[in-house]
């Protein structure tokens, strides 16, 4: 499991060299003030230095395993599918998800792209979730991105394995903070 606190570490050692970087580039810039062109590069390496600083980085909360058995698998149309699936989600415990897969793009490689509903009750209430992301095929299998919103306020990112010849789905679920 990732640690919060160790993300929030990775994103100020990245920020302090950063720091460290600019600071010794204007330092390097003033001691060889005769050559014009090596200015130019070390200000091109300063403003990209610069430009890290300021980058995103997504920090994560708990993350946890959620595997479901396919349940039924459905043709609606031309590369149109819908399926239901049933499993264990981590501290959501029993979730029951339906998912509507199809290709609007028409991608030949099998790219596509999905919408669905989950939801699960445990003694906490009910929780349900949107689900919308893309897919493509690997092997014998469909690997699936997502990000989803969810009624207690949460937002989760997850990547998948679609297995449907062991009508298994298998995800790894992090928080997005």
């Amino acid at each position: 499991m990732l640690n919060p606190l160790v993300v929030r570490r990775v994103f100020y050692t990245e920020r302090d060299i950063c720091h460290f970087l600019n600071d010794t580039i204007i330092i390097i810039l003033f001691l060889n003030h005769k050559s014009i062109k090596m200015k130019k590069l070390l200000f091109v390496i300063l403003f990209i230095s610069s430009s890290l600083m300021f980058a995103q980085k997504k920090e994560m909360g708990q993350q946890f395993q959620a595997n479901f058995e396919i349940t039924s698998a459905k043709t609606l149309g031309a590369q149109e599918y819908e399926v239901t699936a049933s499993g264990e989600a981590g501290p959501y415990g029993r979730v029951n998800i339906t998912m509507h897969f199809t290709n609007k793009l028409n991608n030949t490689n099998g790219i596509g792209e999905f919408t669905g509903f989950a939801w699960s009750q445990t003694r906490e209430g009910i929780t349900e979730a949107t689900l919308q992301g893309v897919t493509r095929p690997e092997g014998d299998k469909f690997i699936g991105y997502s990000y989803d919103a969810l009624t207690n306020g949460k937002i989760m990112q997850w990547r998948g394995e679609f297995d449907f010849i062991a009508n298994t789905i298998k995800l790894d679920v992090k928080e997005v903070l």
